[in-house]
């Protein structure tokens, strides 16, 4: 027969087999919870990401709105100027040198 020690060393690898079977018997458990949960994630993805795209579809309706609004009052402010600017006359005479030079750059829209 056995040594004691031997015995007990055989126990002891016996029990870590039978600990190696149950572990491998409890996996196809862990399998089906981990594609439960791969599966749980993929949809959680696909749910952000039509949200994501929602929300960037109605910033870009409101950016577009936002333009259509500038052009539709660059238009009319277009409309509303003259053809040609009116200089105000400065009622200088020759020779008069005390004038302010912005004054030859003011412009009025009548």
């Amino acid at each position: 027969m056995l040594a004691d020690v031997r015995q007990v060393e055989l126990e002891t690898l016996v029990a870590a087999v039978g600990g190696l079977l149950n572990d491998a018997q409890e996996q196809p458990d862990s399998m089906d919870e981990s594609i439960k949960v791969y599966q749980t994630n993929n949809h959680l993805v696909e749910q952000l990401r039509k949200y994501l795209d929602g929300q960037a579809w109605l910033e870009n309706k409101r950016i577009m709105e936002l333009i259509h609004g500038i052009k539709k009052q660059a238009i009319t402010l277009k409309d509303e100027m003259p053809d040609s600017p009116v200089i105000e006359p400065l009622g200088l005479s020759d020779g008069e040198a005390n004038v302010e030079v912005s004054a030859l750059f003011r412009q009025t829209y009548t």
